[in-house]
């Protein structure tokens, strides 16, 4: 006799899922991976100043009046804009406003 579950899945005497459990586990591992795999754009305010420090990480001081966008998933790796690939810089901005910035990154998550 096999066992239900909600949802409707249900697994046999031995088991085994049935096809339809099968199914429903793929589908939540291919929406997991799916997330995963989205990008994830982040608004800031335009640093003032960037320097590096002796381990080469970028370090931000200030903040302007202006906002950007940055996206690790299109290698984004932080540090100023003329540092970055094309693709990242053109997301960068800057935006006059905040709101600009983020018009920008949700069109970008949705785009990508």
């Amino acid at each position: 006799m096999g066992m239900s579950f909600p949802g409707g899945l249900a697994r046999n005497a031995g088991g085994r899922a049935t096809e339809k459990f099968r199914e429903a586990e793929q589908e939540a591992a291919d929406s997991a991976e799916a997330r995963l795999l989205r990008h994830h754009p982040r608004v800031r305010s335009v640093p003032q100043i960037w320097h590096q420090d002796s381990a080469g990480n970028w370090n931000a001081e200030g903040a302007t009046a202006q906002w950007e966008v940055y996206c690790e998933q299109c290698g984004d790796s932080d540090g100023p804009a003329d540092r970055q690939f094309p693709p990242a810089r053109e997301l960068r901005g800057p935006y006059k406003t905040r709101h600009q910035a983020r018009h920008a990154a949700a069109r970008h998550e949705r785009n990508t």
